[in-house]
């Protein structure tokens, strides 16, 4: 998905966002999914997680940036919303090179990528 806000604009991300209270990051990260582009998955193993930080305005969080694997049940819901100008799928080996948070995001797609060497 194609981020319409702030910070990263612009850039390639992969779903995602933060826990509500006492929500479980496995459940997080279906409803952040749902939320973003429509889409419903089936979660799959934890691929890993990776630190990072969150800067928006004079604010900087450290993030812990939990990722799973996951299958689109049916990706013809797909839409946009508020948080995303575009959406698209990519094959595995010409995904774009302007990705939001870079030091998660690439060691996840890593991660994938070898998870998933034949996808």
């Amino acid at each position: 998905m194609r981020r319409a806000l702030e910070p990263w604009a612009g850039y390639w991300d992969i779903p995602g966002g933060f826990c509500e209270a006492g929500q479980h990051p496995a459940e997080t990260a279906v409803r952040e999914v749902r939320e973003e582009t429509g889409l419903d998955i089936t979660l799959g193993p934890l691929l890993g997680m990776w630190l990072d930080r969150y800067v928006q305005a004079d604010v900087v969080e450290t993030t812990l940036n939990i990722c799973y694997v996951g299958d689109v049940d049916d990706p013809s819901p797909a839409r946009e919303s508020a948080e995303v100008v575009a959406l698209d799928w990519f094959r595995r080996d010409a995904l774009p090179m302007r990705l939001a948070f870079p030091a998660h995001v690439r060691p996840a797609i890593a991660a994938w990528r070898a998870l998933t060497p034949s996808r």
